[in-house]
């Protein structure tokens, strides 16, 4: 965070006080501003979709996994059904209250970009592999996207770090997204 305020600071003319930068800004600096401001609030927001991605792949895969070991034992004693039956639930649930701002995050691109550097990642609903009692291959799905969402975090961080050289070229060309920009809800 300190490197961001010190690469803002150098955007800035080293000035410290904001009230006498936005008083002695030209327009077009006021707009590099706000732009450079808008990418580093679109890589923020995509920060949070993953992290609740990940988390609730995390608890997915806890569920998936009880329900594998309550079937494990005897999968034709009715207890065990329905123990499937409800952490099945628990998982569908899961799934559906995936969100980040009232935004669902499965089936849904998620964006952010500063200049020419973009980060995007997408992640279908795992609910087919569920509702196919597929937890074999959900399991190896959730792994692969986990995966994902670790290249993904490591491209953002990559991208914050090299505001310097970003913001040494380009200034006017930093643009970010909005979440609202940044979650496109696909049609699938």
């Amino acid at each position: 965070m300190d490197k961001m305020l010190q690469t803002f600071k150098k955007h800035l003319n080293g000035l410290d006080n904001i009230e006498d930068i936005m008083m002695n800004a030209t327009r077009q600096s006021k707009i590099q501003t706000h732009r450079f401001g808008e990418g580093i609030k679109a890589a923020n927001e995509l920060v949070g979709c993953l992290q609740v991605l990940s988390s609730k792949l995390n608890k997915l895969q806890t569920i998936v996994a009880k329900i594998e070991f309550s079937l494990e034992e005897d999968p034709t004693n009715p207890a065990n059904i329905n123990m499937s039956e409800i952490l099945l639930s628990q998982a569908r649930d899961a799934v559906a209250s995936t969100k980040f701002i009232d935004r669902e995050l499965f089936d849904t691109e998620l964006s952010a970009s500063m200049g020419s550097h973009s980060v995007t990642f997408e992640m279908d609903s795992p609910l087919p592999f569920l509702n196919n009692r597929d937890f074999k291959g959900l399991n190896q799905y959730v792994d692969s996207k986990k995966e994902e969402i670790k290249a993904c975090m490591e491209a953002i961080r990559a991208l914050s770090e090299s505001n310097d050289s970003i913001s040494d070229t380009s200034v006017g060309s930093l643009r970010g997204k909005t979440i609202g920009e940044a979650l496109k809800i696909s049609n699938l």
